[in-house]
This record gives C-alpha cells, sequence and structure tokens, in this order.
C-alpha cells in the first residue's frame, strides 16, 4: 500500500504515509562490535517546511535473546528510529573446532560438549514438543531416522519431524557455541529441515544443565533455539550487594544486560550489578558499565570487583572505580549508580543522567532501593511490599542425615527448627558426627535467619552462626 520502494510505511486509520524508500539509497555499515547501522531517506512528505521521513535502524548484536524492534517517532524533525537487538547483528568472525570441542580464541578455554552426550534435553512451545541432543544421536529414532539431532513432534497428533542429524562440528562466536543440524525431515515444498543451536552463557545454570528457549522458525524449514548452559561461561565476578538493610542483588542479570542511552553524544551503555557484563559485551566480562560511542570500542567505566554499595546522607549509592583511563583527565573514569524508591514497585532501569569530568551518573527507580524489601526468619523470606513470599521451607521442616565421604560420619541438619540429638550442644541446627565426637556446627536461635542472595539463582543460604564454626547450608 505504500509503494513498491517504501522501505518504512506508517499506516494510520485511511491515512498511508512512505517513512524512507528503498531508492534513497540506504547506508549499511557493519562494525566489529556488533551494530549495523541502516538509514532509509526521501520517505513522504512531513509537515509544512518540506521535510521528507527519514528512517534511521540500528541493529545491535544480541545473543541472548530475540526481540521486537523497539521505535520511536520525532515528528518535529521528522524522523523515525528503530533499535533491534538480535542475533543476526553479530559479526561474521568465529573460530571452529571438531569432535564437539571448540576454543574460545581470546581466553584460550576450550569448550567440551561430551559432557552432554547420550542425554535428550527437552523444549515446548504452544503446538510442539522438542527433544535435543549434543555429540550422540537421540536415543530413539525421528520419524524413522536414527541420527537425529533435533526431533519435532507435534503434540496432538503426535507426529514427528527430523529437524537434523547430530553435528560435532562445533564454531564459537560472541560468547556462543553455535550447532548447525542439517539433513532434517523434508518439507512439502522440498526444502530440506535443518536447525542452529546458539549455546549461550547462564550463571544460574551448571555445566551440564541445559534449558532451551522458544524455537523460531526464520524462514521456511530453517529452525533457530537459544540454549541456555553453564557450559559457554566466563569466570564469574561478583561484588557486595547489601548495606544498611537494602539489597538490590535481585536485580542481577545472568543472561542479558541493562541499556542507557546518552541520544545527544550518540553513546550507549551496558550496565549490570552484582555480577560482570554477560556476552555478547564490547567490555571484558569482569567489567560492571561500558561505554560505547558510535562505533568505537568499548570502554569500562569500572570493574565488578571495585563496586562499592554505600547508603551516605539517605541516598543509596552504587560507586564504581577501576575503570580504563580518560584522555582528557588522565585517571580512571569513575561511575555513580543513584537509587530511589519506586513508588510503583517497579524493577525500573538505569537512566542515563550525565557525565561531569569523566564521571559518569546515572540513576535508577526501583523497588529494591526501598528499605525492609524484604524480612525473614529461619524459615520463610517474605517481600514485605508485594506481600509474596519468596520462599517457604516449612514443608521441609525436620532432621535431614547426610553422610560424609570415605566414611567420615554423618551430618544432621535442622531445617525450621533445632536437632533433637541432645550429644551436640543445646539448640544446635547443624550437628556433625564421628564414631567418637559429636560437633556442633551452628546454633538456631531468634537471629538466625535466611539470607537473601538472589543471585544465586536457585540457591538461598540459611545461616547458623555462634558456634566455633559458622555453618552456610545450600539449599
Amino acid at each position: 500500500e505504500c509503494g513498491g520502494d517504501s522501505a518504512a510505511c506508517k499506516v494510520h486509520g485511511d491515512t498511508i504515509t512512505s517513512l524512507g524508500r528503498v531508492s534513497g539509497e540506504p547506508r549499511a555499515d557493519t562494525f566489529e562490535t556488533g551494530v549495523i547501522y541502516l538509514t532509509y531517506y526521501h520517505g513522504d512528505a512531513c509537515g509544512t517546511e518540506g521535510k521528507l521521513w527519514t528512517t534511521s535502524m540500528v541493529f545491535i548484536c544480541e545473543t541472548q535473546s530475540e526481540s521486537l524492534p523497539t521505535i520511536s517517532v520525532d515528528e518535529s524533525s521528522c524522523k523515525v528510529s528503530v533499535e533491534w537487538r538480535t542475533l543476526h547483528a553479530c559479526p561474521a568472525t568465529y573460530t571452529t573446532g571438531d569432535n564437539c570441542t571448540v576454543t574460545n580464541p581470546v581466553t584460550g578455554v576450550q569448550y567440551d560438549l561430551w559432557e552432554l552426550s547420550n542425554r535428550v534435553f527437552h523444549g515446548s512451545d504452544k503446538d510442539h514438543t522438542y527433544d535435543y541432543s549434543f555429540c550422540s544421536p537421540l536415543p530413539a529414532p525421528c520419524n524413522g531416522e536414527s541420527s537425529g539431532g533435533a526431533c519435532q513432534r507435534n503434540k496432538q497428533s503426535g507426529e514427528e519431524k527430523s529437524m537434523g542429524n547430530v553435528n560435532r562440528t562445533l564454531t564459537y562466536s560472541n560468547g556462543a557455541i553455535i550447532l548447525d543440524y542439517a539433513d532434517g525431515t523434508t518439507c512439502s515444498n522440498g526444502d530440506i529441515r535443518e536447525t542452529r543451536i546458539s549455546m549461550v552463557c547462564d550463571h544460574s545454570l551448571s555445566d551440564v544443565e541445559v534449558v532451551f528457549s522458544t524455537v523460531n522458525e526464520t524462514s521456511h524449514c530453517v529452525y533457530d533455539t537459544i540454549a541456555f548452559s553453564g557450559l559457554p561461561c566466563d569466570k564469574e565476578v561478583l561484588s557486595k550487594c547489601e548495606v544498611e538493610g537494602y539489597d538490590i542483588a535481585a536485580l542481577s542479570l545472568t543472561r542479558d544486560n541493562y541499556y542507557a542511552t546518552n541520544y545527544a553524544a550518540d553513546t550507549t551503555f551496558s550496565l549490570n550489578v552484582c555480577r560482570g557484563l554477560n556476552s555478547p559485551s564490547p567490555c571484558s566480562h569482569d567489567t560492571a558499565i561500558c561505554m560505547r560511542r558510535g562505533t568505537q570500542s568499548g570502554i569500562s567505566l569500572g570493574k565488578v570487583d571495585s563496586a562499592e554499595l554505600v547508603y551516605e546522607d539517605t541516598q543509596l549509592k552504587l560507586v564504581y572505580t577501576g575503570a580504563d583511563l580518560c584522555p582528557t583527565t588522565g585517571q580512571p573514569y569513575k561511575s555513580y549508580i543513584n537509587f530511589y524508591c519506586s513508588e510503583d514497585d517497579s524493577i525500573g532501569s538505569p537512566e542515563y543522567l550525565s557525565n561531569i569530568s569523566c564521571s559518569y551518573h546515572f540513576i535508577w527507580r526501583t523497588r529494591y532501593a526501598c528499605k525492609d524489601r524484604v524480612t525473614a526468619d529461619h524459615c520463610k523470606l517474605l517481600d514485605t511490599i508485594s506481600g509474596e513470599t519468596i520462599l517457604d521451607l516449612s514443608e521441609l521442616k525436620g532432621q535431614w542425615t547426610t553422610h560424609q565421604p570415605e566414611g567420615e560420619g554423618t551430618i544432621t541438619v535442622g531445617i525450621c527448627e533445632a536437632i533433637t540429638d541432645t550429644s551436640c550442644k543445646k539448640d544446635s541446627a547443624v550437628c556433625m558426627q564421628t564414631a567418637s565426637t559429636h560437633t556442633s556446627l551452628g546454633i538456631i536461635e531468634s537471629d538466625t535467619k535466611l539470607v537473601h542472595r538472589p543471585y544465586y539463582m536457585s540457591y538461598q543460604l540459611l545461616l547458623y552462626t555462634k558456634s566455633a564454626i559458622t555453618q552456610i547450608v545450600h539449599l
């Protein structure tokens, strides 16, 4: 309806407006940082000053998740801005490896997927379930094919279709381990099904855990899916997230990063809290805030291990140092995130505020900047604002005993109560017993409590104190 030469179009009721045309010689520039710029000129007339609509698109490399584009319209300048984070914007630089191994060309770390072999991993969407395997074929044939590495199954009919045969050649690119499975079941139009699996880091998972995202059919019978695992992760760097009754650990991301933009300076900031940036990032994984101007390389505005969460003059603030040098001052950059309590109970996101003499300032309105957000005892964690119970160990109430390796005795742990073994100190919650000794590893008292550590994801910590040994129980 906009005409065959339109590349961007706005439809409002019966009004159709071209926002830019292919004949306007769009410019596409690709850089190693994983950003592609595309601009369409010569759209329809805009306003009364003879201006024409222009559409500028920026595609940003993103291996963690595919998302729909975000669009902003500036009526005064007759410009449309589109930002799209996608795996397809990632640079084509890569390294390959055979026999289910591949090496990170930057760190020299070798990734070996053989420990995932002879297992079946599952995924699903509205209409189908999916089975996946690594390094070895699926144990059961898929649609009669015995070499399949990915199998699609219709939930209603049970019909199976092979999405490609298992492949032991791996590609490492932008923090992702990529596997291409080809030669699947033939489609109705004669195309052969094939699947690309991009395995990316998720610090909340172990090296042998894999969680698959939704399958996207990028073109007819060509599938993409993302597999999250701890296997591709760099060594994690964490920082303190509590001070004066505040705990911002729940803001920490294990897959993606937060983003803030200074549009006036064509600058984008990647941020994370309590841990380093996740891949892909133009800065190293131990960086907490990374700045990129236009298409330049990333600049570190602060390292994770330099983070200091402080509460001064009624202000909760996260301070980062240990950054790259600022050329105008000859001193390292600094960055500050000021947190404010959000009245609408939202998680919020960081917003760029200012740059003063190479010190960058951000603000973040979030519910986690509200004091006493979480209350705890030795059995429950409660979100005091939403009223939600974060963790309740009541169903585990009782005593649990585990045997130590090599016959070194047993350890008994009391959940929500002290243990009844009178051989240990009174009110003991953790007792270690050998053939000749009973040692209390922690006392349960009124101030014993669960410690909120959301960045461990599947783990919470129960801390027993006031004994010769402090015992942390991982649940």
